[in-house]
This record gives C-alpha cells, sequence and structure tokens, in this order.
C-alpha cells in the first residue's frame, strides 16, 4: 500500500507483521483502472508521439526566433508604482545611456627624450582619426558627438585660441614657431598646455585623466604633468550611446561599438602612421559604461545558456549510466529529458519571460526537476515483476508504482510557490512562479506521459529484483511491505486486471 496526497495512512509493525489501515480516495487505483487502458492504447500512443515529436521541434524555434534578453529595471519596481512608471516612460522616451571612449596600452611619451618614441603631435593625430572612425558608428548620439565629448578636440580647441602674448608669457616661446590654427598641440607645448588647461577652463575634462607617478607608480589625478615625473596612464572621453529601444538594442550596440573600436583607425597609413621613421599601430580603445557594464552578460547569454544545460545534461547522463545500470533506459531518459528543456525554453517567449541570469538557473533547476520525474519511472520499469511479459505490463506496473508520488511531488511543489503569485514585484511572480509553474507542468507530463509511452514502445526488457524473502530485518520488512519493489500476483493486481 501507498501513501498519496490524497491518502492517509496508518502502519503499525508488530515483530514480523505488517498492519496497514487506508481510508482514501486511492490514486493508484485510479491508475490501474483508468491511466493503464489510455495509455497501452495505440491511438493514445499515436497521438502523444505527434504531438512530442512536434512540440520538440517547434517550440525550441519559437523560443530561438522570440525569446528576449535582458532584464529592464522596470521589470524590478513595484506593479503600478510610480517608480515603475517612471522607469517604463524612461526606457521608451529617452533611450540613451552615456559612455565612455577609454584610451588603453598607450606609452605617452617624454617629450625630451624622443628618438625613439612617438611624438605627442603624431599621437594626437592618431586619436583623432580613431574618434572620426568611431564617431560614425549608428548607436552613438549625432546631435552630441563623442567629437564633441570627448577632450582631446576641445583641448586642441583650447590651445588655438591662446594669444601671442599668453604663450610667450605663460609659456615662454616664440608664438612666431607655432603658428595657430593647428590640427595638433605641438609636441614641446603638449605637457605644458594641458596642464595650464587642466586648471582653468579643462576642468571639468579632469576626470577623464588618469596619471601615473613614474618614481612610485602611484595613480591619481593630473593636476601637474610633465612627462618625466607624472606622465599620463590613461584618458577617456564621453558619448552618449542612442537608439537603446530593447535589450536586443543594448546588446547589439555593445557589440557594435567594440568592433568599430577594436578596427578604428583604419586610415592610418595616409595621416599618421609613423614616427621618427618607424611605424606604430593605432591608439588602442575601448568603451565602458552602463550599457557596457549591465548589459555585457547578455551579448553571450545564448552560447552560456547551452554550456550550463550541456553539462548539467552531461553530469545526469553520467549519474544515470552508473545508477540505471541500463544505457539505453538512461539514453531515452536523457533524450525526455533534453526536449522537455526544449518545450520550456519555446514557452518562456509565450508568456513574457526573458533570458537572463535569474531563468538561465531556473532551466537548470528545471532539469534537476525533470531527473525526478523521469528518473524513478524508468527505473520502476526496469524493476517490474517478471510475470510482465509485455513492455505495456511493465508500463502499467510501473504507473501504479511512481505516479501516486509523483503527483504529490508535483502538486506540493506547486503549493509551495503559489503565494509569490500575489508578488507586489511581477518579477517574483513572473521568474519564481510562473517559470516554476510551467517547468512543473511541462517536466510532469514529459516524464508521467511522454516517457511511459516511449518505454511501452521501445524500453528495455528490465531486471528482476530481489524478493522480499531475503530481506530478515523488520525495518526492512516494513519498507518493503509498504513499497514493493519486487510485486507478485498475490501482492499486486495480476497483469490481466491491471489491462
Amino acid at each position: 500500500r501507498r501513501s498519496s496526497l490524497l491518502c492517509v495512512e496508518d502502519t503499525a509493525v508488530k515483530e514480523s507483521d505488517v498492519v496497514d489501515q487506508v481510508s482514501c480516495f486511492n490514486i493508484a487505483q485510479m491508475v490501474r483502472t483508468t491511466l493503464c487502458p489510455l495509455y497501452v492504447n495505440k491511438f493514445f500512443k499515436i497521438a502523444v508521439m505527434v504531438v512530442w515529436i512536434t512540440f520538440t521541434i517547434w517550440l525550441p524555434i519559437h523560443g530561438v526566433e522570440n525569446l528576449e534578453k535582458g532584464l529592464a529595471l522596470s521589470d524590478v519596481a513595484v506593479k503600478g508604482s510610480y517608480v515603475q512608471e517612471f522607469l517604463q516612460n524612461q526606457e521608451a522616451l529617452f533611450p540613451l545611456l552615456p559612455a565612455s571612449l577609454v584610451t588603453r596600452t598607450i606609452e605617452f611619451p617624454d617629450p625630451d627624450n624622443a628618438a625613439n618614441t612617438i611624438q605627442m603631435d603624431e599621437f594626437q593625430e592618431s586619436l583623432l582619426a580613431v574618434i572620426s572612425d568611431v564617431n560614425t558608428n549608428p548607436f552613438l548620439d549625432q546631435t552630441t558627438t563623442l567629437a564633441d565629448l570627448h577632450w582631446l578636440p576641445a583641448f586642441i580647441g583650447f590651445y588655438n585660441k591662446l594669444s601671442d602674448s599668453l604663450l610667450a608669457g605663460v609659456f615662454g616661446v616664440d608664438p612666431t614657431l607655432f603658428p595657430r590654427p593647428a590640427t595638433t598641440v605641438p609636441t614641446a607645448l603638449f605637457y605644458p598646455v594641458l596642464t595650464f588647461w587642466l586648471s582653468g577652463v579643462g576642468a571639468i575634462k579632469g576626470d577623464g585623466f588618469v596619471c601615473e607617478t613614474v618614481a612610485t607608480g602611484a595613480l591619481g589625478a593630473c593636476t601637474s604633468v610633465d612627462g618625466v615625473t607624472v606622465k599620463i596612464a590613461a584618458t577617456k572621453g564621453g558619448a552618449f550611446v542612442d537608439n537603446l529601444f530593447t535589450d536586443e538594442d543594448n546588446t547589439n550596440a555593445i557589440i557594435s561599438l567594440r568592433k568599430d573600436a577594436d578596427n578604428s583607425g583604419g586610415n592610418f597609413d595616409n595621416c599618421c602612421g609613423v614616427s621618427n621613421g618607424t611605424r606604430f599601430d593605432p591608439p588602442k580603445v575601448f568603451f565602458t559604461g552602463t550599457l557596457f557594464k549591465f548589459w555585457q552578460q547578455y551579448v553571450n547569454i545564448e552560447n552560456l545558456t547551452l554550456t550550463t544545460l550541456g553539462f548539467s545534461i552531461l553530469g545526469i547522463a553520467i549519474v544515470l549510466f552508473v545508477f540505471q545500470a541500463s544505457p539505453w533506459t538512461s539514453i531515452l531518459v536523457i533524450v525526455v529529458l533534453a526536449s522537455s528543456i526544449m518545450h520550456l525554453y519555446g514557452v518562456l517567449a509565450m508568456v513574457g519571460i526573458k533570458l537572463n541570469g535569474f531563468s538561465v538557473t531556473n532551466l537548470s533547476i528545471g532539469l534537476g526537476m525533470g531527473v525526478e520525474f523521469t528518473a524513478h519511472i524508468a527505473y520502476s520499469f526496469l524493476r517490474a515483476s517478471n510475470e510482465a511479459q509485455s513492455r505495456d505490463d511493465k508500463m502499467c506496473l510501473a504507473l501504479v508504482d511512481i505516479f501516486p508520488p509523483m503527483l504529490s511531488g508535483a502538486l506540493t511543489t506547486f503549493i509551495s510557490v503559489i503565494v509569490l503569485a500575489f508578488a507586489k514585484y511581477p518579477f517574483f511572480s513572473l521568474y519564481f512562479f510562473q517559470m516554476i509553474a510551467i517547468m512543473i507542468f511541462i517536466m510532469f507530463l514529459n516524464g508521467m506521459v511522454v516517457l511511459p509511452v516511449i518505454l511501452s514502445l521501445v524500453g528495455p526488457r528490465g531486471f528482476s529484483a530481489p524478493s522480499i524473502k531475503s530481506v530478515d530485518t523488520p525495518l526492512e520488512k516494513k519498507a518493503l511491505a509498504i513499497y514493493p519493489i519486487s510485486p507478485k500476483p498475490s501482492d499486486r493486481d495480476t497483469v490481466d486486471e491491471v489491462k
């Protein structure tokens, strides 16, 4: 006898006897009288297989084409609150985020020892070429452009506005040797003018510089730069990334901007690729900012999902092959598990769940849940009574064993998360109630409907379990009497009664 969600069973053990008192609606009896005749019907089997194969092909394709990536801030705000309304309006009406173009691996030269280093005016030409190349990216705002916000064009513009008297009085140079307007700041004046600029009108651009003290290697603000004791370690220039209406736009913008940054400076052969007779590479630059920090995870999330689920299935396969003692049964279980995840992936797009770290984690949890609904029915099929000669008989006996506890498990798991359906935050309702409820439904159907039908068609012969007579301890007698692993006609309905 077995207890179920709808059944209360009292069992007492006195020496070697087992006394059962059961008074309830017996799910096992319902399985015997209703489900077994249905499952052995060939038209039902055909219908199950056709529906299963159709969904296994169509749902993953639907998911790949329609499942969105990301998680908007409005998704995690309180439903109906002014915060959610504000975030929704911001996402819809202001599809723009700040970003910065950062220089990297730049060896800013010493102007007094430049025989084998890049001249500063040539470096400026190369960086201007990079800015020009990247500035045409369709995701960058063309109203206030990168060229408008970057420190270098502003710095060169400041130099061109310096008067001759200021050049002579402050910097001690002959103005006639430095004609203006110029396309770059001369190497000899770069650091003195930069320090002067940063201490005055250029202070607003000061946060775009990081300087290094040569003697100690310490990094800090660029309040006084001479290129000898203090040199520039890195710089950044501002920009605005526009046209970010969807999470897909966010990831596409990241990919596009990084590609342009990596390939920038392609016209160096014509402008500034040689210094002192030695060719040098263009400045290495990359983008950073809010967009790149929060949406980078979604650029490769499809590959991350495949890798995560692939290793999960591999681990499950190893355990099944070791403990099921039937390679063919293990393969059938893995096939049904894989199809279950495909079904779940496609359904996510239908209910508005997006692909992100939370849903990927739940997909992995769904695999573990699927093991519970598949491995037990498969193992029970293998351990079915020797009196069950056909696959249909073995399938029915396995269902009688496993269906009641699996139904109880599915219902209790659903009850445990149903309170999240009423959460004020739609995020919890969507990702921790709806998704888990869908996982339970899909995994239960595949484990308790699809897999038994497959086993009844191509299941293995199985093997016999040890007889209850070989067990001597009262505890084992009690366990086997309540949940017999090798049933006999005297302990269970005969195969004819089951059918």
